[in-house]
């Protein structure tokens, strides 16, 4: 396996875990809040396991772009931001996410599957305004430990991370017929050698993946560096 994808085995053991709590199988509609590394991860992984419609929402259309032109998904749209406190507001916002999104589609009953990757509260409660009577919402993101929650019939999962995950993760990208996405699209910035890790550090927060290739020993162009493997840290 490529170090590069040895790098992005994280999100999507966490994507792997949070399809298997949500019990997505083939022909499932499924709604992303949220294009960082872990929702476009969640989206490689739907869109692999046989997920008839993906459709991510994101405030930044950059990154909705990214997964479309790279065919993460089968559509997106984006949403503006919220900044607010106040829970009557937040539920009127986060319906107008729900119904953004469910505008993309002909499902007047909601998606099978949300997964919210945002981390906070408005996505949250748009995931239940946004699901199915019956369907499964996942939240990856952690906002407030306390939220109102819409009142709907939909079974709602958390999920931390997975430790366990990484050998299943790897064996399910090696599966011939596992079809991704480029992944390499999530790595949106490589820095070379220790001196550079400052400036890798500062672009960590607003960018997907951020690598830092060091040389092996032997020095930096040196005949050892070349025959030997890199390594890349994140």
């Amino acid at each position: 396996m490529p170090l590069e994808m040895g790098t992005l085995l994280e999100p999507l053991g966490i994507a792997r875990y949070a399809t298997e709590r949500a019990g997505l199988q083939p022909k499932t509609s499924v709604l992303i809040l949220g294009a960082d590394i872990l929702g476009l991860s969640c989206a490689a992984v739907c869109m692999a396991l046989g997920a008839k419609r993906v459709i991510i929402a994101d405030v930044r259309k950059d990154r909705m772009m990214l997964a479309l032109d790279h065919r993460f998904v089968t559509d997106g749209t984006t949403v503006p931001m919220f900044d607010g406190d106040d829970v009557k507001e937040q539920l009127h916002y986060a319906r107008k996410i729900a119904d953004r999104a469910l505008q993309l589609t002909n499902l007047s009953d909601g998606f099978d599957v949300v997964l919210e990757c945002a981390g906070t509260d408005v996505y949250t409660q748009a995931a239940v305004y946004a699901c199915r009577i019956g369907g499964k919402v996942v939240v990856l993101g952690h906002g407030d430990r306390t939220q109102t929650i819409p009142d709907r019939e939909v079974d709602i999962s958390g999920t931390f991370g997975r430790a366990s995950s990484y050998q299943s993760t790897i064996d399910f990208v090696a599966r011939p017929d596992v079809k991704l996405p480029d992944l390499r699209q999530l790595i949106t910035h490589r820095f070379e050698g220790l001196t550079n890790v400052s400036s890798a550090l500062k672009v960590v927060p607003t960018e997907l993946k951020v690598l830092i290739t060091l040389a092996p020993k032997g020095g930096k162009g040196g005949r050892q560096a070349k025959k030997g493997k890199r390594v890349l840290l994140f």
